[in-house]
């Protein structure tokens, strides 16, 4: 190891010993403006999402945990800012070309679960989200203003939804949904049948991959419960239940290439190649069973995760023969 490369992880190393313990400073109350006891706060998302918020509420959400861009934890992200902007941080020409959300919440002035997002990022992350923030911010993204956008630490529940609106591409304004608008959006959510997150084109959870319900690292407090209750309509899910194992078994450096690799695939939504890569990791563990022990887990998890995947194909009268698109090596 070269004597700056040694240098490069002190200083990571001193970095780090500096951040407190999560939730171990006394969070300040936030100064957002109230009117008859209530604060307003707002949520971007992509349209097909709003099926799945209108049920379950805003669940998912994602924040740089360490001074690592690979770790983070899941919570709703909120912000008070109500003109358009891209906090999301979703691809350029994707938002050019998807229907736009706004929701618009409200909450008790006096709820501490909401966290000003500039001070937990200077608090507990070394300042990690406002440097990528204002880095995607010169490059023209729009990711918005850090200091007024802030975590949730719970679930935000339907009823607290009060607003939906949509981007107008042509006037330059948010138009008010109508009920029925917002039922059409809601339609091609049915997280009862076989599906992927309730939907039923293929997609890929990027929390569940990245392990964001497990352990301490979700805020939100329901997210394990949520992927437990749609086990069996989920497709995904026996590779999902087995990603889960990887992560509580991989380590240091095997872990952090894991997650670099499931976020490479997550990148392209090339889930047969996820499945593949998932099953091969597991295969590679130790096992104080045996090898063949190992492989007739393997052998029963595939044949499970492609009968999900003909079951879906079938359903939804597709012609691709899913069994010869994901093998184990």
């Amino acid at each position: 190891m070269t004597k700056l490369r040694q240098k490069q992880r002190k200083m990571k190393r001193q970095q780090q010993s500096l951040i407190p313990a999560l939730w171990s400073v006394p969070t300040p109350k936030h100064n957002l403006p109230s009117l008859n006891g209530k604060v307003r706060l707002y949520h971007y998302t992509k349209s097909f999402y709003l099926g799945s918020i209108l049920e379950h509420g805003i669940i998912r959400g994602d924040t740089i945990a360490n001074t690592n861009p690979m770790v983070g934890y899941n919570c709703p992200n909120l912000t008070s800012e109500n003109e358009f902007h891209n906090p999301a941080n979703i691809p350029t020409d994707s938002l050019e070309k998807l229907d736009y959300i706004r929701l618009e919440i409200y909450f008790d002035e006096d709820d501490k679960s909401i966290i000003n997002y500039g001070w937990f990022d200077k608090t507990y992350v070394n300042n990690t989200n406002r440097k990528i923030i204002e880095e995607c911010n010169r490059e023209g993204k729009g990711n918005g203003n850090i200091d007024k956008q802030y975590l949730y630490k719970g679930a935000v529940a339907p009823s607290m939804i009060k607003k939906i609106s949509k981007w107008n591409k042509e006037t330059g304004y948010w138009d008010r949904l109508s009920k029925q608008q917002i039922t059409d959006y809601c339609k091609s959510y049915n997280p009862d049948a076989l599906s992927f997150m309730g939907m039923n084109t293929a997609c890929l959870d990027l929390s569940r991959l990245c392990g964001a319900h497990l352990g301490k690292k979700d805020f939100s407090g329901v997210l394990a419960k949520h992927y437990e209750n749609f086990t069996s309509s989920e497709v995904l899910s026996p590779t999902y239940q087995l990603n889960d194992k990887l992560f509580l078994s991989l380590k240091g450096k095997k872990l952090q290439q894991h997650r670099e690799t499931i976020f490479s695939i997550y990148r392209t939504q090339d889930y047969p190649t996820l499945v593949n890569y998932i099953a091969q990791s597991y295969f590679k563990l130790p096992n104080g069973k045996g090898l063949s022990s190992r492989q007739n887990e393997l052998n029963a998890f595939m044949k499970e995760q492609n009968k999900k995947l003909e079951a879906f194909a079938e359903v939804q009268g597709l012609q691709t023969h899913y069994e010869n698109q994901i093998k184990v090596a």
